[in-house]
């Protein structure tokens, strides 16, 4: 089910997440707008753990997942601020909407297309070699 349903979830968020960092008020600094986000982030990612944890016990419960906690949320906390800050700043120094998510959804999609093949050992056949190629032409076409 989610196989499908995680497309639409995150082209949707990625859709508010943008036209809201396009419209963060100049005047507003890039990290307060983040710490904000964050917040309410903080809210409503608790709710929803509340509401689909299976555990009555919610003290265990977080103490249970609390075990499973690796470097990787502070790897995602770290490149988080990087996007969100990234985005603003992108925005308020002039790119179009239409433009600077483009540039950098091409440019992410060529290095982990090369990531996934040296690190994780992903297929990386013609099809890549063309897509990545008309990657290439279509920032060389975006000028």
């Amino acid at each position: 089910m989610f196989y499908y349903l995680s497309i639409p979830i995150i082209v949707l968020s990625n859709v508010f997440y943008h036209l809201a960092s396009k419209k963060v008020p100049d005047s507003t600094n890039p990290f307060f707008f983040v710490m904000v986000s964050y917040v309410i982030g903080f809210g409503l990612a608790a709710l929803a753990f509340v509401i689909t944890s299976g555990e009555k016990n919610l003290v265990k419960s977080v103490l249970d997942q609390s075990k499973l906690i690796n470097w990787t949320p502070i790897a995602l906390g770290i490149s988080v601020i990087g996007l969100e800050v990234g985005n603003v700043l992108m925005y308020r120094s002039g790119w179009d909407i239409s433009k600077g998510a483009l540039l950098c959804n091409i440019i992410l999609a060529g290095v982990l297309l090369i990531i996934g093949t040296v690190f994780f050992k992903e297929e990386f056949n013609l099809k890549h070699i063309l897509g990545l190629l008309c990657c290439i032409m279509g920032l060389y076409l975006f000028k």
